[in-house]
C-alpha cells in the first residue's frame, strides 16, 4: 500500500500552473467542506483544465483569492462585470472583478472509480436552488448553535 501524504496547494501551485499553462489537466483529491455535499472532503478526486470560455453560471472554478488562499467554488452569478463565487456549502456570495487569480476550471469528478460531469443536471439544480439552500443552511446553523448552546448549559 502507498503511503499517501498532503501536500499544501502553495507547493503545487507552480506545478498547477504549468500544467495549466500548457494546456494540460491536473488531478487531485479535495479537501475542505465549502463544496459539500457535491465535493466531499478528501472522497472526491477533481481534474482541473484550462479556462477556454468565458465563465458562466454552475462553473466550478480553480481559483486564488487576493490573500492568497486558494478556492475551488461554484460561480452562482454573473452581473455588471463582477463574477459572484459561492462554495455549495455556503450561503454567502463573494464578488469578485479583478481581486481574484482565476486558474481552472473544474472539469472531471471522480468518485468510487465512477466521473461525474461537473456540468450536469445536478450542478444546474443545485445553482437554481441557492435562495433556498441559504434560507436551509442558516436555518441549520441557527438549530445546530440552539441546541449545542442548550446541550452545553445542561
Amino acid at each position: 500500500m502507498k503511503d499517501k501524504k498532503q501536500i499544501g496547494f502553495s507547493h503545487l501551485f507552480p506545478l498547477i500552473e504549468e500544467k495549466i499553462e500548457n494546456g494540460g489537466k491536473f488531478t487531485f483529491t479535495a479537501f475542505g467542506n465549502s463544496m459539500q455535499p457535491y465535493l466531499k472532503n478528501g472522497k472526491h478526486r477533481v481534474t482541473l483544465s484550462p479556462i477556454k470560455n468565458k465563465l458562466r453560471i454552475g462553473d466550478i472554478i480553480f481559483y486564488r483569492r487576493k490573500d492568497g488562499s486558494f478556492v475551488l467554488h461554484r460561480v452562482v452569478k454573473i452581473k455588471n462585470g463582477i463574477t459572484y463565487f459561492c462554495g455549495d456549502n455556503q450561503f454567502f456570495l463573494e464578488p469578485h472583478t479583478n481581486t481574484v487569480q482565476s486558474i481552472a476550471i473544474l472539469t472531471n469528478i471522480e468518485y468510487n472509480g465512477r466521473s461525474r460531469d461537473p456540468f450536469g443536471f445536478g450542478s444546474r439544480l443545485w445553482c437554481a436552488i441557492l435562495p433556498i439552500r441559504r434560507f436551509s443552511l442558516r436555518a441549520l446553523h441557527f438549530i445546530k448553535h440552539r441546541i449545542v448552546t442548550s446541550n452545553s448549559n445542561r
